[in-house]
């Protein structure tokens, strides 16, 4: 099951959200961007298995699983240069209440 998800991630430049159901609603709490080599890894080290060198979500992610849903939703950005900015335009419009997993309204 979990490399037909990561299968969907592979070889695309990203921006991706995650998110947790919290009374009945998804809240997006985390948004991010990887570039297309490393897309498939850097989803996986989010909700599977954190490589000591990344910011993952994981431990968050680790620490309420059992009781809420994660969800994770992406957008393939072409061209992959843009990625950056888009992740910034959204980060900058929706930290505070939203997004409450990205370190002062920034990555």
């Amino acid at each position: 099951m979990n490399g037909i998800l990561l299968n969907d991630f592979t070889n695309k430049a990203l921006v991706y959200s995650i998110h947790v159901k919290e009374n009945g609603s998804w809240k997006c709490m985390y948004v991010g961007q990887t570039q297309a080599d490393t897309s498939r890894n850097r989803i996986r080290n989010h909700l599977f298995k954190k490589d000591h060198r990344t910011g993952s979500m994981l431990e968050k992610i680790k620490s309420i699983y059992k009781t809420q849903k994660i969800g994770i939703s992406a957008v393939e950005i072409q061209p992959a240069i843009i990625r950056h900015p888009v992740e910034s335009i959204i980060i900058a419009k929706n930290y505070g209440e939203l997004l409450q997993w990205n370190k002062d309204g920034t990555k």
